[in-house]
């Protein structure tokens, strides 16, 4: 089942911190600040707008299809800083479990 209001709250606040850490451990462990090290706030970027494009969550094909499209740019962005720092995609992973627990919970428990 879904899990409380606070508790998605709470969820997306670790999930958006890890984000801002996998970035610092990228830049620190490959002194790469280019393009890859911004993956991290991209996802974010994708993140945050979910809610608006989903309408508060009412336009139920939209939040589905928009869940898979987060897991989508989590793996993109988890493959984009491997190629240079091997610890900081494992800070992106969490994003990536959450997104796949929520497309279950929707493919169980459909929308009336």
């Amino acid at each position: 089942m879904v899990p409380p209001d606070y508790m998605v709250g709470l969820i997306w606040t670790v999930l958006l911190g890890l984000m801002g850490a996998a970035r610092w451990v990228y830049v620190r462990q490959s002194g790469d600040s280019g393009w890859r090290s911004w993956a991290p706030y991209a996802l974010g970027a994708v993140c945050i707008a979910y809610p608006f494009y989903t309408s508060g969550l009412k336009l139920n094909a939209a939040a589905y299809w928009g869940t898979w499209l987060t897991i989508a740019c989590t793996v993109a962005a988890i493959f984009v800083l491997r190629t240079r720092d091997a610890r900081s995609p494992w800070y992106l992973l969490p994003t990536a479990i959450w997104g796949g627990y929520v497309v279950s919970v929707m493919t169980a428990y459909p929308p009336m």
